[in-house]
């Protein structure tokens, strides 16, 4: 699969949370790779697999299809002045909506991410990788490039909340499920602040960090305690 043209530039969308950055450690290696990528064809040649075993990228499913999010894609997100983004690689209007990084920064070198985004209209839920970040001080041109990697992505029916486990905090459990990474969608109700334990989860997935990628299972098997219990 071609890729998008590579100055392709979007509108503007609202910022991510600050954990979604990364960790100031993790940076690109040298000025020179960060305007190369900025600046020439991204194409999806990196390996997709963990370093210790590589393999070749593999189209998404075609119920996953899209030209904008083939598995292997490598695109740039740019903050700028303002606390504004843009991203090159991926063409047409994007709008971040959320973003929980699923590893420790600081200990993984190239960490993952579960966002959900609305592309061209459609929302989408995308587990990427985090290649390299480059931080520069506010007064420069850009604070941050961080270059990302899509792995997986989900065709969403609307927008919907987003519940997925911090490094620190597992939300999300599946019985007899251990040591994995479980993400849930679900639609948010006026009490929510009420209830402990979420149990009308629409879909969910685990990240399976061997093949990295989302791999569905039954949402009714799933509980996802709720972190905003008692916030109004």
């Amino acid at each position: 699969m071609s890729s998008p043209a590579p100055n392709s530039v979007v509108a503007w969308s609202e910022p991510l949370p600050r954990f979604t950055w990364g960790h100031p450690l993790r940076r690109c290696g040298g000025v020179a790779l960060c305007w190369l990528l900025l600046f020439s064809s991204i194409q999806p040649s990196l390996a997709l697999a963990p370093p210790s075993t590589p393999s070749a990228p593999q189209p998404l499913p075609s119920s996953d299809s899209s030209p904008n999010l083939a598995r292997g894609l490598v695109f740039l997100r740019v903050l700028g002045p303002s606390a504004a983004i843009r991203h090159y690689g991926l063409s047409g209007s994007i709008t971040v909506l959320q973003a929980v990084m699923l590893d420790d920064p600081a200990r993984t070198p190239q960490p993952l991410i579960i966002e959900q985004l609305v592309l061209n209209g459609h929302p989408w839920l995308l587990l990427t990788r985090q290649l390299s970040i480059r931080h520069r001080e506010p007064r420069s041109r850009y604070h941050s490039i961080q270059t990302l990697q899509i792995l997986s992505a989900e065709r969403l029916s609307a927008p919907l909340q987003l519940i997925a486990s911090l490094p620190e905090q597992s939300l999300c459990r599946v019985p007899g499920l251990s040591d994995a990474t479980v993400v849930a969608i679900r639609s948010p109700g006026p009490r929510d602040s009420e209830i402990a334990d979420f149990q009308d989860l629409l879909k969910a997935w685990r990240v399976d960090r061997r093949s990295l990628r989302l791999l569905p299972l039954d949402p009714t098997t799933v509980r996802c305690r709720n972190p905003a219990q008692g916030v109004p």
